[in-house]
């Protein structure tokens, strides 16, 4: 479950919890918007830790790790606020959305048909709708290459070039993100240590829905999100892109 529902003038993004055992989980942004909340940060801090975590979604920037409530916490939230928002909310949770996953497992509506996009324009369509917004490239090149995959796999190779060359020109990320290797020659320690102090200091957790060598292998926790961010990154060849987790150099103070 990845699917947005409106409401009243809010679009609200549900995900699905990664062990099922909270039911659905809320982009915490998203629910600060529903209860006139300036600072989603702040809103979670009395959430406990089990009840918030991390997800990643698809925004127009490319897939993003954002923080998730978990049902129970988005419950400790609504009775907690005296916003007339929450008890709608509230209501529109308990009427709507909880049969509608009891009825038949799922919350979804139907997928919108996906346009008939000639193969030959849809990419140069991809930079046009990126002109003016201040994305990274690699990003927009990993936008472009899963679009072909799914619409046009034939011409896959081709796209497949164009994103590997963007990787290469735009050279100021991996200057400003650091690897856990990188941490590591800095410390003196190895890549495998540094991954795992970052999971001892609370900063990440390992993916445990990996379903391929091409999404992160970790994942930042909330304490961790301010600390790092998801990245494109080129195999050993520059023949394949997957998702990596990279860091800020100030992740080092964290660690001590």
């Amino acid at each position: 479950m990845d699917i947005v529902r409106a409401f009243k003038t809010f679009e609200v993004r549900f995900v699905d919890h990664p062990t099922k055992k909270y039911g659905f989980g809320i982009i915490a942004t998203d629910m600060a918007q529903v209860l006139e909340h300036t600072d989603p940060s702040m809103m979670c801090k009395p959430i406990k830790d089990k009840w918030k975590g991390t997800s990643i979604v698809c925004t127009p920037g490319g897939n993003q790790v954002v923080v998730v409530i978990w049902e129970p916490g988005v419950y400790q939230l609504l009775n907690k606020s005296r916003k007339k928002n929450a008890e709608l909310f509230q209501d529109w949770i308990c009427e709507d959305v909880i049969p509608s996953i009891r009825s038949t497992g799922k919350y979804e509506i139907a997928p919108e048909p996906k346009p008939a996009i000639l193969p030959d324009h849809f990419l140069s369509l991809i930079d046009q709708v990126f002109a003016n917004v201040p994305i990274k490239p690699e990003l927009v090149a990993g936008i472009k290459l899963n679009a072909v995959v799914e619409i046009a796999p034939a011409i896959a190779p081709n796209a497949l070039n164009e994103a590997r060359q963007l990787l290469i020109v735009n050279t100021a990320q991996p200057h400003e993100l650091l690897t856990a290797t990188q941490i590591g020659k800095e410390l003196g320690l190895s890549g495998q240590a540094i991954n795992k102090l970052l999971i001892e200091k609370g900063l990440q957790v390992k993916n445990e829905d990996r379903n391929s060598s091409k999404e992160p292998a970790y994942l930042p926790t909330v304490k961790g999100s301010e600390f790092a961010d998801l990245t494109l990154a080129t195999g050993s060849n520059s023949s394949s892109t997957f998702q990596q987790l990279r860091w800020y150099k100030s992740v080092v103070s964290a660690l001590h």
